[in-house]
């Protein structure tokens, strides 16, 4: 799953600022209306993609000065967990350790 996750990245160019990167594991896939709904509101430096599932979200400036992020939970209304780029990574390579 991690893989899928890793491999799918929209945006491999920010990969390596892990803490501008962030991935949204949602309980299930969006519908075209919820997305729709969800880019009006990305009016900001934001950008993000949705595959399957999951969720992209690429926040330059943070996800602590991002308004967008506080509004994704609100307005797309699929339940779900965030966590950044690192942390993916890291458990990535837990789940390779078996551990």
């Amino acid at each position: 799953w991690f893989e899928r996750l890793v491999a799918d990245n929209p945006y491999p160019e920010v990969a390596g600022e892990p803490t501008k990167l962030h991935v949204y594991a949602l309980e299930r896939e969006p519908i075209a209306d919820e997305v729709a709904r969800l880019a009006e509101k990305c009016t900001g430096p934001e950008r993000f993609e949705t595959k399957g599932d999951v969720l992209y979200l690429h926040a330059p400036e943070g996800l602590g000065k991002s308004v967008f992020a506080n509004l994704i939970p609100r307005t797309l209304k699929v339940p779900g967990t965030a966590r950044n780029w690192r942390t993916v990574l890291t458990l990535l390579e837990m789940a390779g350790r078996g551990g």
